[in-house]
Protein backbone atom coordinates (compact mmCIF):
# COMPACT_ATOMS: atom_id res chain seq x y z
CA UNK A 1 0.00 0.00 0.00
CA UNK A 2 1.49 3.61 -0.79
CA UNK A 3 1.28 6.41 1.29
CA UNK A 4 -1.59 8.13 -1.03
CA UNK A 5 -3.59 5.20 -0.45
CA UNK A 6 -2.94 5.25 3.52
CA UNK A 7 -4.19 8.90 3.68
CA UNK A 8 -6.90 8.17 1.55
CA UNK A 9 -7.94 5.33 4.29
CA UNK A 10 -6.75 7.59 6.95
CA UNK A 11 -9.28 10.56 6.17
CA UNK A 12 -11.99 8.14 5.33
CA UNK A 13 -11.79 6.73 9.04
CA UNK A 14 -11.46 9.87 10.26
CA UNK A 15 -14.96 10.84 8.80
CA UNK A 16 -16.30 7.85 9.91
CA UNK A 17 -15.06 8.64 12.99
CA UNK A 18 -16.34 11.88 12.87
CA UNK A 19 -19.54 11.11 12.01
CA UNK A 20 -20.08 8.74 14.78
CA UNK A 21 -18.86 11.27 17.22
CA UNK A 22 -21.33 13.86 15.95
CA UNK A 23 -24.49 11.05 15.87
CA UNK A 24 -23.18 10.04 19.88
CA UNK A 25 -23.11 14.14 20.53
CA UNK A 26 -26.48 14.22 18.63
CA UNK A 27 -28.28 11.32 20.44
CA UNK A 28 -26.59 12.45 24.18
CA UNK A 29 -28.44 15.99 23.19
CA UNK A 30 -31.81 14.38 22.23
CA UNK A 31 -31.97 12.27 25.68
CA UNK A 32 -30.74 14.82 27.77
CA UNK A 33 -33.49 17.58 26.01
CA UNK A 34 -36.59 14.60 26.59
CA UNK A 35 -35.28 14.30 30.01
CA UNK A 36 -35.59 17.60 30.63
CA UNK A 37 -39.17 17.60 29.05
CA UNK A 38 -40.83 14.30 30.94
CA UNK A 39 -38.98 16.16 34.28
CA UNK A 40 -40.93 19.00 33.40
CA UNK A 41 -44.11 17.22 32.50
CA UNK A 42 -44.19 15.40 35.55
CA UNK A 43 -43.06 18.60 38.14
CA UNK A 44 -46.12 20.35 36.28
CA UNK A 45 -48.33 17.11 37.14
CA UNK A 46 -47.22 17.22 40.67
CA UNK A 47 -47.82 20.75 40.94
CA UNK A 48 -50.93 20.96 39.26
CA UNK A 49 -52.61 17.93 41.42
CA UNK A 50 -50.22 19.38 45.36
CA UNK A 51 -50.93 22.88 44.68
CA UNK A 52 -54.31 22.82 42.58
CA UNK A 53 -56.32 19.68 43.61
CA UNK A 54 -55.99 18.39 40.00
CA UNK A 55 -57.47 14.86 39.84
CA UNK A 56 -55.83 12.08 37.10
CA UNK A 57 -58.11 13.94 34.21
CA UNK A 58 -57.94 17.27 34.67
CA UNK A 59 -53.50 16.55 35.03
CA UNK A 60 -54.14 14.84 31.71
CA UNK A 61 -55.69 17.32 30.01
CA UNK A 62 -53.66 20.25 31.27
CA UNK A 63 -50.57 18.12 30.26
CA UNK A 64 -52.06 17.20 26.77
CA UNK A 65 -52.95 21.17 26.23
CA UNK A 66 -48.81 21.54 27.00
CA UNK A 67 -47.90 18.76 24.90
CA UNK A 68 -49.93 20.29 21.84
CA UNK A 69 -48.45 23.89 22.61
CA UNK A 70 -45.13 22.28 22.17
CA UNK A 71 -45.43 20.62 19.29
CA UNK A 72 -44.92 23.96 16.77
CA UNK A 73 -41.49 24.48 18.88
CA UNK A 74 -40.21 21.30 18.54
CA UNK A 75 -41.03 20.68 14.97
CA UNK A 76 -39.12 24.07 14.51
CA UNK A 77 -42.46 26.27 13.55
CA UNK A 78 -41.78 28.87 16.13
CA UNK A 79 -39.03 29.56 18.36
CA UNK A 80 -38.75 29.83 22.11
CA UNK A 81 -38.66 33.67 22.14
CA UNK A 82 -42.09 33.69 20.30
CA UNK A 83 -43.68 31.46 22.83
CA UNK A 84 -41.93 34.04 26.02
CA UNK A 85 -43.91 36.62 23.79
CA UNK A 86 -47.22 35.11 23.64
CA UNK A 87 -46.86 34.20 27.68
CA UNK A 88 -46.09 38.30 27.93
CA UNK A 89 -48.55 39.12 26.22
CA UNK A 90 -51.47 37.40 27.28
CA UNK A 91 -50.34 36.23 31.30
CA UNK A 92 -48.70 39.16 32.07
CA UNK A 93 -45.42 37.38 33.05
CA UNK A 94 -41.90 36.84 32.08
CA UNK A 95 -40.07 33.20 31.68
CA UNK A 96 -36.34 32.81 32.00
CA UNK A 97 -33.97 30.44 33.15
Amino acid sequence: MGRAEKRRQDRKQDRIEQELRHQILRNTQKQLNDGRIEAMMVCMALGLHQEFGFDRDDCMRALRAVDALMDPWICGECDLEDMRQQVRDQIGIEIKC
